[in-house]
C-alpha cells in the first residue's frame, strides 16, 4: 500500500481529573475562567479540536476553532458532528455561568441547523452560546456558528439538566 498522501493528526492532553477536581470547588463561570488563563487542563475533547474560549459572561461563552483537514467530511466541508460538538460545548458552558455552584448543567437534547458549510478556507471559526432561560432544574440555551468573515453559518438549540455533580462520579475504568 502506497503512504503518499497519509496524513496524521495527534494531540495531548492531561487526565481529565485534574479538570474535574478543580471544578469541585468553584462556580461554572470561576471554573471556565481557570480554564481560559490554563490554571488546569483543558478537557481531552477541547484538546482535540483546538478550542479555545475567547469570551467569557454571565450567561454567555464564546468558542473559537480553525477548522482542520481531520475535521472535513469526504465533500471537504466541516463534519456537522464536529460543528455539533461545538455547540454542545459553547451551549453547555454558557449555561455553567449561571448554574448554582453544588450543579453542573448536562445536555438534554440539542438540535442543529446548517446554514453554510465551513471549509479549510473559512478561516476561524466562532461559535457563539447563550442561556436563554435559566431555570431551578433545567437551562435552555442557543449557539450561533460563524465563518471568520461573520457569516452565519449554523444555529443549535439546546436545554441541560442541573445536576449534582456526584451523580458524574464513577470509578476509574481500567486501562485497555
Amino acid at each position: 500500500m502506497e503512504s503518499s498522501g497519509l496524513h496524521s493528526h495527534t494531540f495531548a492532553w492531561r487526565d481529565h481529573a485534574l479538570t474535574m477536581a478543580a471544578a469541585r470547588n468553584l462556580t461554572g463561570r470561576e471554573y471556565l475562567e481557570g480554564l481560559r488563563r490554563g490554571d488546569f487542563p483543558a478537557p481531552p475533547f477541547a484538546s482535540a479540536l483546538g478550542f479555545e474560549i475567547a469570551e467569557i459572561g454571565d450567561g454567555r461563552v464564546v468558542f473559537c476553532f480553525q477548522p482542520q483537514p481531520f475535521m472535513v467530511n469526504g465533500l471537504g466541508v466541516l463534519h456537522g458532528g464536529i460543528a455539533a460538538g461545538v455547540f454542545d460545548t459553547a451551549v453547555g458552558c454558557a449555561a455553567l455561568t449561571v448554574v448554582p455552584r453544588d450543579k453542573v448543567a448536562i445536555t438534554m437534547d440539542l438540535s442543529v441547523r446548517y446554514f453554510k458549510p465551513l471549509t479549510m478556507k473559512s478561516g476561524t471559526a466562532r461559535c457563539e452560546g447563550e442561556v436563554i432561560n435559566a431555570g431551578r432544574t433545567t437551562v435552555t440555551a442557543e449557539g450561533r456558528l460563524f465563518d471568520a468573515a461573520g457569516r452565519l453559518c449554523g444555529h443549535a438549540t439546546s436545554t441541560l439538566a442541573l445536576i449534582r455533580p456526584q451523580i458524574l462520579d464513577t470509578p476509574a475504568s481500567p486501562e485497555r
